[in-house]
């Protein structure tokens, strides 16, 4: 896996495959594509057979933020990590189909302790703000999770 803080973004496929793009860093340079929300994921992603078999309209003179509903139509998930800057706080925005898939749901229970890290985290799904706490989330998801000693739980709250 990555360390989700240090890319712009991921989609994870139905099968719980997760393709990262891009890189944040803090001192942003709007010249560098790998910095860049859309450049970076048509850079590392569009030409990806597990993106391109997915069958996904995606129009690159679009925000990629504002297609995140085609990517969920399809069973993928979108993260995008927005943060500005670290005094601000690690910030981001997921987008969910209806219902994960259990690859999905095993992907993301690996991904707890990374989602954890942000200050700020809106879980979308149809387009409105679903889940405000990835706990939330996990829950209504029915999503186990790893703790930091690799243990399995079953979120509650």
């Amino acid at each position: 896996m990555f360390n989700l803080i240090s890319v712009l973004g991921f989609i994870m496929i139905p099968d719980g495959k997760v393709l990262s793009f891009g890189k944040w860093v803090e001192e942003f340079d709007v010249t560098d594509r790998s910095q860049l929300h859309n450049a970076s994921f048509e850079d590392d992603i569009t030409n990806l057979l597990a993106f391109t078999s997915l069958n996904i309209p995606y129009d690159s003179r679009e925000h990629i933020m504002l297609q995140a509903s085609s990517f969920t139509r399809r069973g993928v998930v979108m993260f995008l990590n927005t943060t500005l800057d670290l005094d601000r706080g690690l910030q981001c925005l997921i987008f969910v189909p209806d219902s994960l898939m259990e690859g999905q749901i095993n992907s993301f229970s690996r991904l707890y302790p990374d989602l954890c890290m942000f200050d700020d985290t809106f879980i979308y799904q149809h387009e409105s703000l679903a889940f405000r706490t990835v706990d939330e989330f996990y829950q209504v998801f029915h999503i186990p999770f790893e703790n930091s000693n690799n243990a399995v739980e079953k979120k509650t709250i």
